[in-house]
């Protein structure tokens, strides 16, 4: 939602590897496919560093009849971060996104993991 003081967070016992968020998005630019993800509780540095934050995630997009899925890490820095996605392109349809918990860096405080932003650009 571009909107970092939403997060999503786990709500299980733990460190929530194994749980997963998914978003549908319209992809109205045409191009190779971009997403982004904040990985964390961005709304302040101090919230940041007390909850867990994702390191790696089993990540699967799909759009326009082409899919893809691998393992994706992520810097543990309070920054969005960007990956490309092989063989699946903008093309005017719905992309689906889902990011899967597989390894956490572990907060200071918390053990709820958390992402603030997901997104998906069309790379021209």
């Amino acid at each position: 939602d571009t909107r970092l003081q939403s997060t999503w967070c786990e709500g299980v016992d733990g460190d929530g590897v194994g749980e997963w968020v998914e978003f549908d998005t319209c992809c109205v630019d045409r191009g190779a496919l971009v997403v982004e993800v904040a990985p964390g509780f961005h709304k302040s540095a101090k919230g940041w560093e007390k909850n867990n934050r994702i390191a790696e995630a089993y990540v699967s997009v799909s759009s326009g009849g082409a899919s893809w899925s691998g393992v994706v890490g992520f810097e543990d820095r309070l920054i969005d971060q960007y990956f490309s996605v092989p063989g699946v392109a903008c093309v005017g349809d719905t992309v689906t996104v889902r990011l899967k918990v597989t390894k956490v860096v572990r907060g200071s405080k918390y053990r709820d993991t958390c992402v603030s932003d997901m997104a998906v650009w069309a790379q021209q």
